[in-house]
């Protein structure tokens, strides 16, 4: 492939001789190809023609460390996502958030974004009859979802060494995150920095454990994260919830559960 692409926007821009025959076959779903994790070329492909729209329309800069790796993300979960077998069919279940073990504490964390990119972090902290502790949220400017849940999980961690909590038991309904702090999965380098943060954090307690949890059961983190992101909510509570997540929070302490659909192995 052949091209010249101007430093301006909007005039100069041409393509030659473009193998759209590569580009199908680099595209495609397969588990590798040419050298490519499954699926890498389509999502890189969508990702630049997002990100060159942001930069002609929106006068936004064209970052192509963040196009790379917001492009890697979306592969990532990708093949977690379709890693589990598909002969299961889908099925009803309910779920809702639990208390933590005996002496813990329980660190709910959810990341959003929106078309824009624009990402923010939450977090809420309850103690083991399930009394809140506090709360986050806070903007990440352009980010994905994967770098807003391990910038959640960095917040959080943090601000429960601050408030000196001995135990703490982490719940987030990223399997991809999880498999990014205990190592089983091959970390990307944009992590490496972010995850060593983390991991330093772990000094911080007696004990730590992270557990896996549907969104239905992380509902109140889910909350916080998407009204950060659309109301433009950017604060930290200690004792006292914000005002919106009462109802919410009362809805865990009777166990109200929620539907969700998944597959039984």
């Amino acid at each position: 492939m052949r091209a010249k692409v101007s430093t301006h926007w909007g005039y100069d821009i041409y393509c030659a001789q473009i193998d759209l025959e590569w580009i199908c076959k680099s595209s495609s779903y397969s588990r590798t190809t040419q050298g490519f994790p499954s699926g890498l070329v389509r999502f890189l492909l969508w990702k630049i023609w997002i990100t060159r729209n942001a930069a002609v329309f929106q006068n936004q800069t064209f970052n192509s460390d963040l196009v790379w790796q917001q492009a890697t993300c979306k592969t990532n979960e990708y093949i977690v996502t379709n890693t589990a077998p598909s002969k299961h069919p889908l099925t009803i279940q309910y779920y809702g958030w639990e208390f933590p073990s005996t002496g813990f504490c329980k660190l709910n964390i959810d990341g959003a974004s929106d078309e824009f990119h624009n990402a923010c972090t939450s977090g809420v902290i309850r103690n083991d009859d399930g009394s809140f502790v506090a709360a986050f949220s806070k903007h990440i400017y352009k980010n994905g979802s994967n770098m807003a849940e391990l910038r959640a999980l960095k917040f959080g961690s943090g601000l429960a060494a601050s408030l000196q909590l001995p135990s703490l038991e982490v719940a987030t309904d990223s399997t991809y995150v999880i498999e990014l702090v205990d190592g089983s999965c091959v970390i990307p380098w944009f992590f490496f920095n972010l995850l060593k943060d983390v991991h330093k954090l772990y000094k911080c307690f007696q004990a730590i454990s992270f557990r896996h949890k549907y969104r239905e059961g992380n509902f109140v983190a889910d909350k916080l994260a998407k009204l950060a992101v659309t109301v433009g909510i950017d604060q930290t509570g200690i004792s006292d919830p914000p005002p919106f997540l009462g109802n919410l929070l009362c809805a865990d302490l009777v166990r109200r559960a929620f539907p969700g659909a998944v597959r039984l192995c």
